[in-house]
């Protein structure tokens, strides 16, 4: 069978239940905004395209959570849920890539510290390994070998978008301005659920389940928390270009 560090029962479960239920709304209000931003804004429409849609996915993750911690389907509802899992944290990972490409400080010729040829390549790859993962859980079950995919799959694109953002701190960045709060809320939520996500496969690395569920509640909470600060620092953006 298919078990994961999703449900746990009584008080757990409920914290589960309403973590995941402030996950949902954050997530669709972030995406509500971002897709108004993406209309309106003349600074790297695909920039928020990729927000938009990274966050429509987290809210979809979250229903998904919400459809296991209740316990309503089996193995494949749960793989469904993994595979929104990690695209939520791998289109994170890519709005923080564009957000480095098409800052405004940053010269049409520079590539900095990747080339986005190179950056698309590697992404593509990481992208395989996602799918890879998928076609496991739902064929065999969630064993050890499909745990650790998730594991690295999810701490990869972690790292990988938390790569861009440090870059972009080591560069010439206003600070206070929309571009600025959305690097801050973006990344924050990245580390959240990236994180969170991992740590939902620590059974690979001997961590008690009561251990796992109590800091993915936590980080779930703390990514939903996130996304609110996002909603409104976009919610400003929008009706500031209207």
């Amino acid at each position: 069978m298919m078990e994961q560090a999703v449900v746990t029962p009584g008080t757990g479960g409920l914290t589960r239940f309403v973590a995941s239920v402030l996950l949902i709304v954050s997530c669709f209000g972030a995406s509500y905004y971002a897709a108004g931003s993406a209309r309106h804004s003349t600074f790297s429409t695909l920039l928020w395209r990729y927000l938009s849609l990274a966050t429509a996915v987290g809210g979809l993750f979250g229903v998904f959570s919400i459809i296991v911690t209740i316990g309503v389907g089996g193995a494949t509802l749960v793989a469904v849920r993994g595979l929104f899992g990690l695209f939520f944290i791998i289109f994170l990972a890519l709005s923080m890539r564009e957000l480095y490409y098409q800052a405004p400080y940053r010269s049409s010729g520079s590539d900095g510290w990747i080339s986005l040829t190179r950056a698309r390549r590697l992404e593509t790859i990481f992208m395989v390994i996602v799918i890879i993962e998928f076609g496991i859980a739902i064929l065999i079950g969630l064993t050890r070998v499909s745990q650790t995919i998730q594991l690295l799959a999810s701490l990869a694109f972690t790292l990988y978008g938390v790569s861009f953002a440090h870059s972009m701190r080591n560069e010439t960045l206003s600070s206070g301005t929309v571009i600025d709060s959305v690097l801050t809320y973006t990344i924050a939520v990245l580390l959240c659920i990236g994180i969170g996500f991992a740590v939902e496969s620590g059974a690979v690395v001997g961590l008690p389940d009561t251990t796992i569920d109590s800091a993915v509640n936590i980080l779930t909470v703390m990514g939903a928390s996130f996304l609110i600060s996002l909603i409104i620092r976009l919610k400003q953006n929008v009706e500031a270009v209207r």
